[in-house]
């Protein structure tokens, strides 16, 4: 028999206490693309064996602490590998658990690495830096990026004057507005801390007029020569990657207007980096316009989705990777495995790519915290083996497949209580939760 239960969306902190105060016999993961999911990090913190798929930088994760799964595994083959690890020996369980949190604290521990990167920053801009321009997809307003970030941006308001501009599509009431930065901070426990946050939203709005006027200019602008050159000798599908290179454009030159707008006189090129959390349109506007915008270094981080070119699903491509590549001072990968795929696919030198892990937290008691499920804390029995995963319910994260996994370990397990908990929502709930229905029973 299986009992399971999906958790919804709930905070990294909140993970990390049910991984705390609950024994957990494996992490599965089943995604079918990835940078270095934060979800394993977590899971490792806590000293639980994996079970992956062979994706990104995931092989750099596991050594002998779980088992890797081909891209394509079918369910029977993680079955057959969730099978062999609950059914090793307790002693050989804890071995892997062991291994699982020694990775973790030798190249995963978020503030370890958090304070390693910006050391390297503090070094790229010399001895005058004060101030960092951070580009995020959305934080303080959206919640996605926070397990990435915060260990970062403690470490960053240590030594330097942070702005943040948050790229968002959709207007957020500046009352909310308010409230988010007010909790930003009450999690960076800013009062403690040198260094000045000061938040900004930029919000863009796709516009197919707008865009008239940038693809003239598309076809003319020398700086993009290299982007055109490429799809035109790519010979497939053309039409598709040629638009989808002027929408970037277009969506690159609106940032860009938008900040050279904004931040007329605001900041010395002597003293200030742009740090960009993502390579992605504002990045490719800024590194157009370099010479004008009066700021000396930009860098970007490099994770997933913003490097290859298969999750740019009918896109065909990650536009203006050769161009991005001549104009930025350096390009920071989450993951070797990263810089290894993009250095190769694009024919790029590697001088301007690095390597540094992000790593997550670990598990911390919180006082009085504020919990939006207060099941997940609640202890559970331990005479049952107990299978967590955390992940988006979205066609890339293939939680369909862990359920029909999961159906087969419960046949071959009959008569012993497994347990299935799940983290993470999104837009095939519904679907998701009918087929666990349908699967495992109610």
């Amino acid at each position: 028999m299986i009992k399971y239960k999906f958790m919804g969306q709930v905070s990294n902190e909140q993970v990390l206490e049910y991984y705390n105060k609950n024994r957990i016999d494996c992490f599965v993961h089943a995604s079918e693309l990835e940078g270095a999911p934060v979800s394993i990090m977590e899971a490792e913190s806590a000293g639980i064996p994996i079970i992956s798929t062979d994706v990104g930088g995931v092989k750099e994760m596991i050594d002998g602490n779980g088992f890797l799964l081909p891209i394509n595994f079918t369910p029977v083959e993680m079955a057959d590998k969730i099978v062999e690890l609950l059914e090793l020996p307790k002693e050989e369980r804890e071995k892997l658990g062991k291994k699982s949190r020694q990775i973790w604290e030798e190249k995963l521990d978020a503030e370890k690495n958090a304070k390693e990167f910006v050391s390297f920053l503090g070094k790229e801009g010399g001895k005058k830096l004060k101030n960092i321009i951070l580009i995020t997809n959305g934080y303080p307003y959206l919640g996605s990026e926070i397990g990435f970030l915060q260990a970062e941006l403690k470490e960053l308001l240590k030594s330097f004057d942070v702005t943040i501009i948050a790229c968002i599509t959709t207007e957020i009431d500046d009352s909310k507005k308010r409230i988010f930065e007010a909790n930003a901070l009450k999690l960076l426990n800013s009062e403690s801390l040198k260094g000045k946050v000061t938040f900004c939203e930029y919000t863009y709005k796709y516009s197919f007029l707008a865009l008239i006027p940038c693809a003239l200019s598309y076809f003319f602008d020398k700086r993009v020569k290299l982007e055109r050159k490429e799809i035109v000798h790519s010979k497939n599908k053309m039409s598709i990657k040629l638009w989808e290179s002027i929408k970037y454009y277009g969506e690159a030159l609106a940032f860009y207007n938008w900040y050279s707008e904004t931040f007329k006189t605001e900041f010395d090129k002597e003293d200030t980096i742009i740090y960009s959390f993502w390579n992605l349109p504002p990045v490719l506007g800024l590194c157009l316009n370099r010479n004008k915008i009066g700021i000396s270094k930009i860098l970007t981080r490099v994770h997933g989705y913003d490097y290859q070119d298969e999750q740019w699903g009918k896109r065909m491509r990650k536009p203006f990777a050769p161009v991005i590549d001549t104009l930025i001072d350096k390009m920071v990968f989450v993951c070797n495995t990263g810089k290894e795929y993009y250095c190769k696919r694009h024919s790029i030198d590697d001088s301007k790519c690095i390597v540094s892990f992000l790593g997550s937290g670990s598990y911390t008691p919180v006082e009085n915290a504020t919990r939006e499920n207060e099941d997940i804390v609640a202890s559970q029995s331990d005479d049952c083996h107990r299978i967590v995963s955390c992940a988006s319910l979205i066609p890339l994260k293939r939680v369909n497949l862990i359920i029909e996994a999961l159906g087969i370990v419960a046949e071959k397990h009959k008569g012993k209580d497994l347990e299935w908990i799940h983290f993470g929502d999104g837009v095939l709930r519904e679907e998701i939760e009918q087929q666990a229905t349908k699967v495992l029973g109610n």
